[in-house]
């Protein structure tokens, strides 16, 4: 039998039970790293894992957790300028932080203490979750060989493609007229930009969750090796088939982060344009559930007021999602895939959404979903939802089908077996 080999993953958070699409992500990359290697997790945050994190990526086959205390270098800076009032002098903060001489600046002394427990580990391969750490990866590759001599095998895992996530949140800051958090927004673009430019080469492979994303980054730098691992939903036992009906109250869905800007833009879209869009021109009582975590107290008031029910970290979401019969998305930032429209799709809820909110997944408008690229489109769509039962029953049983053949976990462990192959 092979030996199993030895990874560290070194990310800022461990999965939290109900947490973001990137918890979700990181989640289902641990559980299935595990199954095939000796998994040892590095955490580097200011606030120590909580402990029934730990228990739950220990009972998923985690061998240990180890915490480093930050923020170090750059990111404490960072969390420095952020913490300022809005003005002038942080925006000069930021501005001197993005400029790419400050990004190398430091990290030295985050990566020693990680070479510290890979001494002790001594691991086959690396794995950085996310952009924030990259740079780290220079210092380990350079003082960390195995026996043969050969530098050890390292991932970066960018998720989405942050060179241009952030130029879109602050399209979106734009049309609110919050242009100085939109000059901030495109200043930390700038950043990852710079830092992924200058330390991509270091990494044996950069992966990201979408096809369309590999293929905008491998045009673009075309030394490094990208691939894919894909954003998956476990299959979700129906209990049974889900009443669709054009009459009664429409239970309507929205999940995501409530305090990230593309998903504040989408809540507002709903409860000012959507909703109030429906519920006209049906005559039916539009009912929003809105479920997601660490939102403002000041939005979530608002959009209670405009007749949403809020949920903050909800501890399960299957009874959410259970009474609903719709789930819109009106998403005009952000990058990769959705997980959010996995989720919805893995519980027979027919989605509306925008090209920007479904795009890096195969679903095909008017087969698996509808796509709308306007508000009045998204209404048009709704709409059109809650007059058809049929075809919320046609469009619900045809995404079902997509996640378990395309997007389920067996997809995810093809994805780390191809991109690990050099060391198992």
């Amino acid at each position: 039998m092979a030996k199993r080999p030895t990874i560290c993953l070194i990310g800022q958070t461990l999965p939290a039970a109900a947490g973001t699409g990137s918890d979700l992500r990181l989640r289902h990359i641990i559980r299935t790293l595990s199954c095939f290697s000796d998994l040892h997790l590095i955490m580097v945050s200011e606030i120590p894992p909580d402990p029934e994190d730990i228990r739950n990526v220990q009972s998923a086959g985690v061998i240990d957790v180890h915490h480093i205390g930050g923020p170090f270098a750059v990111e404490q800076d960072y969390a420095v300028a952020m913490h300022m009032q809005p003005g002038p002098e942080r925006l000069e903060l930021l501005r001197r932080l993005s400029a790419a001489e400050h990004m190398m600046g430091g990290n030295h002394v985050l990566a020693a203490r990680i070479l510290e427990i890979m001494a002790e580990v001594k691991p086959d391969a690396v794995h950085f979750s996310r952009v924030n750490l990259m740079q780290c990866n220079g210092y380990i590759r350079t003082a960390l060989f195995d026996e043969g001599g050969a530098r050890v095998f390292s991932v970066l895992d960018m998720d989405d493609d942050e060179t241009i996530s952030w130029d879109r949140i602050a399209e979106v800051q734009e049309r609110y007229r919050l242009d100085a958090l939109a000059m901030e927004s495109r200043i930390r673009g700038k950043k990852v930009r710079a830092v992924f430019e200058s330390s991509i080469e270091n990494f044996s492979a950069v992966t990201v969750c979408s096809n369309a994303d590999a293929e905008r980054l491998s045009k673009r730098y075309k030394s490094a090796k990208f691939d894919v691992i894909a954003n998956v939903y476990p299959d979700i036992p129906l209990s049974s088939d889900r009443l669709f009906t054009n009459r009664g109250p429409l239970n309507m869905i929205f999940v995501g982060h409530l305090s990230y800007v593309p998903n504040i833009d989408a809540i507002e879209i709903l409860t000012r344009v959507v909703a109030p869009g429906i519920q006209q021109r049906t005559g039916r009582d539009v009912r929003l559930t809105i479920a997601g975590r660490r939102g403002e107290a000041r939005d979530i008031e608002r959009w209670r007021r405009r007749g949403a029910t809020v949920h903050e970290s909800p501890p399960d979401l299957d009874g959410l999602y259970a009474s609903a019969h719709v789930a819109v998305t009106p998403i005009r930032a952000g990058g990769g895939t959705r997980i959010k429209i996995l989720e919805a799709f893995a519980h027979g809820v027919p989605v509306v959404s925008t090209p920007i909110g479904i795009e890096g997944l195969d679903a095909m408008d008017g087969q698996h979903a509808l796509i709308r690229d306007s508000l009045a489109g998204l209404v048009d769509g709704a709409v059109q939802l809650a007059d058809d039962p049929e075809l919320c029953r046609k469009l619900a049983a045809a995404a079902r089908r997509l996640v378990a053949e395309s997007y389920g976990l067996s997809r995810l462990r093809q994805d780390l077996r191809r991109v690990y192959a050099p060391v198992l």
